[in-house]
């Protein structure tokens, strides 16, 4: 476990988290500072226990996001991306892989996966228009530009551009 944790001043600076009562803002503290390298709490009863808070404490951070409650048990402090950025040679990755696998990462913050069998309805088959396609038809109605335009008007002829940037990958 790190010994040394920081946090974002735009989290624990915000309306919402200071409306939260100075215990449970103290609970989160002591959590993050409990948490591993990926911000997942395997012992927060313990320490619940220690700065002498309540399962209610817990809610109230789940309830108000600040942290993401597993069925095994563990938490996960939501925002732990935005306050800790740990370099990779001291960086040791999470033992709860289950409940990492239950999460995504929306801009630095934490949210439970929602899992989908499929995109798109079976009953409702719809074809694509190729963007190559409709990219040929484009480039039919526009008329062509010499090189020697481009370099007089100082114009750049992006379509052309984009064709060897595109070609080149």
């Amino acid at each position: 476990m790190a010994r040394k944790r920081m946090f974002s001043f735009d989290v624990i600076n915000s309306d919402r988290f200071l409306d939260l009562p100075l215990a449970t803002r103290g609970l989160y503290f002591h959590l993050n500072c409990e948490a591993d390298d990926d911000g997942f709490i395997s012992s927060a009863l313990r320490t619940l226990r220690a700065v002498d808070g309540t399962e209610e404490m817990l809610n109230e951070l789940v309830n108000a996001e600040y942290l993401i409650k597993f069925d095994s048990g563990i938490y996960l402090v939501k925002h732990w991306l935005l306050h800790n950025c740990i370099q990779k040679d001291r960086y040791t990755p999470s033992i709860h892989t289950k409940e990492r696998g239950q999460v995504s990462v929306v801009d630095r913050i934490y949210c439970l996966s929602s899992y989908t069998d499929c995109i798109q309805n079976g009953s409702n088959l719809y074809t694509q228009i190729s963007i190559d396609k409709s990219r040929e038809d484009k480039d039919r109605e526009k008329p062509k530009r010499t090189k020697a335009q481009n370099f007089n008007n100082n114009k750049y002829d992006f379509d052309e551009l984009e064709k060897k940037l595109l070609s080149i990958s």
